[in-house]
């Protein structure tokens, strides 16, 4: 599901040349993020692992620190969370700050951006190549060298894959919402301002219908009523 979702996603953005915008970019690098993902892991989780070389220490320590930690999928699972939390920061900016958004996004910092959640995803997860250790032909993973360190990287892991989106998401939707209702609230001030015999129209016209649906209910209960007697 993740492979045709996520390809079909990809190829209505590239064929629509009217979803080449930042919003729908962003989209669909996450889609690639996601499709690379889903096959990583097939791949990791599903595909058999190729042995350890004992006669080739370089390709036994390759095989080992890359793909026996799975380090590609791993660190597409924290550029995943990473380009959600982006594709909320950008929904936020071009909302609240819609004049600096539509002069200041450039193609430079453009490409900047959507690089980065891919250069943070394997920067970060590098500490799976660096405590794998290769001996006698088996691949020993998490070699921390204390208890400390063990501790420092899961909750680092923690922070960076759930408690940052989460807070962020929260926040920016928060405020979104509160910057929606308080223009939508400007804009009927404004138009009651401007026009206030169409808010007194609209209240009469409201009136009249209830008085219409009223009206309605005593005659149906009138009919019921004649029914009843004959």
């Amino acid at each position: 599901m993740g492979v045709l979702g996520n390809t079909l996603v990809l190829v209505v953005i590239i064929v629509v040349r009217d979803l080449h915008d930042v919003a729908n970019v962003l989209i669909g690098n996450q889609s690639l993020i996601d499709l690379l993902t889903s096959l990583l892991l097939l791949a990791s989780f599903v595909a058999p692992l190729p042995s350890i070389p004992t006669n080739n220490p370089i390709l036994a320590r390759f095989l080992c620190a890359f793909w026996h930690s799975k380090y590609p999928f791993w660190s597409l699972i924290v550029a995943s969370s990473l380009n959600l939390t982006l594709m909320t920061l950008e929904r936020y900016y071009a909302i609240v700050f819609p004049l600096h958004y539509h002069s200041r996004t450039t193609s430079t910092k453009f490409i900047c951006l959507v690089a980065l959640p891919w250069l943070s995803g394997f920067a970060y997860q590098q500490n799976l190549m660096w405590f794998s250790q290769t001996e006698s032909g088996s691949c020993n993973l998490f070699q921390f060298p204390n208890d400390e360190t063990r501790t420092g990287f899961a909750f680092s892991a923690m922070f960076l894959e759930l408690v940052l989106p989460i807070a962020v998401m929260v926040f920016v939707y928060t405020s979104l919402t509160r910057k929606l209702r308080s223009t939508m609230e400007e804009k009927f001030h404004k138009r009651t301002k401007e026009n206030p015999r169409s808010t007194s129209e609209s209240k009469t016209r409201k009136a009249g219908r209830v008085d219409h649906r009223r009206t309605a209910r005593r005659n149906i209960i009138k009919e019921e009523r004649s029914w009843n007697i004959k």
